[in-house]
């Protein structure tokens, strides 16, 4: 029955998620490196908003310039502001990464979830960082980057609650 509930649980995150033009790689923005860019995170709006403002989103690429039409790395990593251990069920990628312009004009238009059903259990006040994605602006100008991490939390009876959504601070970039 466990099995029949993850997999809903999994369909449900798909029809929710996604992203366009990425690419998933291992890293890890927690380390912190010369000139990297890194916005801490704030919860917006949730199935439970106690729950949610418990959960960081920060979003981190090694550099705020880039050349226009050059692929870059950016990161998301989700933290748990808690004493005791949580687990939780999320898509693959678990955050999008939007990309708006000076005009606030979305560039991504479509996204994409590659995977569903990813159990992760995360330690209290560690960072979960699962992996890096390549994304790509074409027109040279200052953009913002804004991650949004959806989710869902197992409780204590081994089901799933309902879903968390997680939005990052805009993350600035320039492209020339």
């Amino acid at each position: 029955m466990r099995t029949r509930n993850a997999a809903a649980a999994g369909l449900l995150l798909a029809a929710l998620l996604g992203c366009e033009d990425a690419s998933l790689s291992g890293g890890s923005p927690s380390e912190e490196k010369p000139g990297a860019a890194k916005e801490a995170a704030s919860p917006v709006g949730s199935a439970d908003e106690a729950e949610a403002e418990r959960f960081e989103l920060r979003i981190w690429s090694p550099n705020a310039e880039f050349k226009a039409g050059e692929p870059f790395e950016v990161a998301a990593e989700l933290i748990y502001r808690s004493d005791e251990a949580v687990t939780i069920m999320h898509a693959s990628p678990l955050a999008h990464f939007q990309i708006y312009d000076s005009n606030d004009q979305p560039l991504i238009k479509t996204f994409v979830t590659d995977q569903v059903g990813f159990i992760v259990p995360l330690r209290p006040n560690e960072p979960y960082n699962p992996g890096k994605q390549t994304l790509k602006v074409d027109r040279p100008g200052t953009y913002r980057i804004v991650a949004t991490a959806s989710f869902r939390l197992r409780d204590a009876d081994e089901q799933w609650r309902e879903e968390l959504r997680i939005v990052s601070a805009p993350l600035e970039i320039v492209v020339k």
